[in-house]
């Protein structure tokens, strides 16, 4: 976020590199989120589910 505002700071376009960091965050949020629901799915036990939700 530092590095963000000092680029902001010398383009004078907070906007567009605001805007860009938070695209930047959303893939990555998503791809781990993704990542780690299929580690989730690969590794799950029988038995273990938890009551009223079903995968």
């Amino acid at each position: 976020m530092a590095k963000a505002k000092s680029i902001a700071a010398q383009t004078y376009d907070p906007i567009g590199t605001y805007l860009a960091v938070a695209l930047v965050y959303l893939a990555m949020v998503y791809l781990l989120d993704a990542v780690l629901r299929w580690i989730e799915r690969a590794t799950r036990i029988p038995g273990f589910e938890m009551e009223g939700k079903k995968a």
